[in-house]
């Protein structure tokens, strides 16, 4: 039927987009394996160092990136952010949540970075599990897709996943 009709049209249990904790754990530990399979295989200097230094910046800039996008995208904030400043009502905890795992990306991301070095860690240990760690919280760390859809504090607009429409008139 087209917007808004799809967005608030009822879906089935189970024909929602949403990846379960044990295939979240595994997913990250896979891709964590592959980097570090893949950095081992890189030629040893200087520009490498810098390479495996920027890579995981990347993973963590796309990952909140990309969470972001699939969450916000067609649901906005029930006000906006003069609204918030002229009400006091800086943080939408309903709303707000959604941003809690991208924070948490860069924490663990940057703890990777800040910590490995002072620990001893190889590099190609810390850049993997950084990778690793970042896509584990980026898809498993809640609240899901669905939940957040049906309960979060949000406008719903058009968005740019539009539906085709049936024109009346």
């Amino acid at each position: 039927m087209g917007w808004p009709f799809g967005r608030l049209a009822p879906k089935l249990t189970g024909t929602q987009p949403g990846i379960r904790l044990q295939h979240a754990l595994l997913i990250g530990l896979l891709s964590g394996w592959t980097s570090f399979a893949v950095f081992s295989h890189l030629p040893e200097g200087p520009d490498t160092r810098k390479l495996l230094l920027i890579i995981p910046y990347f993973a963590v800039f796309f990952a909140c990136l990309f969470r972001i996008l699939v969450y916000c995208d067609g649901y906005m904030p029930p006000i906006s952010f003069v609204g918030r400043l002229a009400t006091g009502r800086l943080i939408i905890p309903g709303y707000d949540q959604v941003f809690v795992a991208p924070l948490l990306i860069i924490l663990a991301g940057s703890a990777f970075e800040s910590f490995s070095p002072l620990l001893g860690f190889n590099p190609l240990f810390s850049y993997s599990g950084a990778i690793a760690v970042v896509l584990f919280i980026s898809l498993g760390v809640g609240p899901s897709l669905y939940v957040w859809r049906l309960t979060g504090h949000h406008r719903i607009t058009e968005g740019s996943l539009r539906t085709a429409g049936v024109k009346v008139g």
